[in-house]
């Protein structure tokens, strides 16, 4: 999301989250992420966070009010797909699905039908998506037995335990100790496994046996309400093609608000009109001025 946020110079942003499971791990991610190297060259700044309490549109509605007063123009959402759709509804009313809005919406709000138009959801939103077909699943319990094979051999191999158990001695029925003393042990190992497999990329793990290697789908709701494929993140960075943006627009919308206030503060003390002769050969002001000036009857210029 953030890289997506960074391609389009996009530096201000809100996230949405309801209560689902992992809002709270989402948000520290964010603001985790922010604070990674990759990212000092671009200062982003979070406009507004809101944790929706309420699951009904109108109550919904009240809680995003403060955001739709906000300068926000890029809102991120972390939610259910069925809390997405009141939640949509709800942004709809406010008026923060024009032209000018781009939402991001997490995998939990994509879920897995893409090809079935989500209802309240605008033309021109963006999602992050991993497939999470039965197919992929067998896939992936192929990767994860292949990591905890290559872990134990690992183990094995290794001759500093060769006097090591690591069954854990537990029971159902068991009142003891729950904890798998060996475990952590094991950890070690499994997150030194590096190993090919024929779908997907390569398997390797980061010290805190987070996946290093991890391809991730860029998604488009095109007009037709329907999620396209639009793009690829991976570690090595963000590839995408032609989006459908807000309103038709063939361009990003630039992700601040149009509308500004100016505030002009002077000094008060005279003169507050200039009174100077006009050039003589032109007759006509001798600067260049964005006030706008005239000739005042006795020659003299007025600015």
């Amino acid at each position: 999301m953030l890289s997506i946020l960074r391609r389009y110079s996009w530096h201000s942003f809100a996230v949405i989250t309801t209560q689902i499971g992992g809002h709270e791990d989402f948000v520290r991610a964010i603001r985790d992420l922010m604070q990674k190297t990759l990212y000092h060259e671009f200062k982003f700044t979070i406009v507004k966070i809101v944790t929706l309490k309420e699951t009904e549109r109108i109550l919904i509605r009240s809680e995003m009010e403060d955001l739709a007063d906000s300068e926000a123009r890029i809102i991120l959402l972390f939610a259910s797909r069925q809390e997405a759709f009141e939640i949509m509804a709800a942004a709809r009313d406010l008026g923060l699905t024009g032209k000018h809005y781009v939402w991001i919406a997490a995998q939990s709000v994509v879920g897995t039908q893409l090809d079935t138009p989500p209802g309240h959801f605008p033309p021109g939103m963006l999602g992050v998506y991993f497939n999470t077909t039965i197919n992929r699943l067998y896939d992936e319990l192929e990767r994860a037995v292949t990591v905890f094979a290559h872990g134990l051999e690992l183990f094995v191999n290794d001759h500093r335990n060769s006097n090591i158990n690591l069954l854990p001695n537990l029971t159902c029925n068991g009142t003891g100790q729950t904890r798998w003393n060996k475990g952590d042990l094991l950890f070690k190992y499994l997150r030194n496994v590096s190993a090919s497999v024929k779908q997907g990329p390569n398997i390797s793990f980061n010290m805190d046996g987070s996946l290093k290697y991890v391809e991730l789908q860029v998604l488009n709701l095109n007009n037709k309400g329907v999620w396209e494929k639009i793009g690829v993140w991976t570690d090595t960075g963000l590839d995408i093609k032609d989006i459908v943006w807000p309103g038709g627009s063939p361009v990003p919308p630039p992700g601040v608000p149009e509308k500004f206030n100016l505030k002009v503060t002077f000094l008060d003390e005279p003169p507050f009109v200039n009174v100077v002769p006009p050039d003589n050969e032109t007759g006509e002001c001798e600067t260049s001025r964005s006030v706008r000036c005239r000739i005042a009857p006795e020659h003299k210029l007025v600015g």
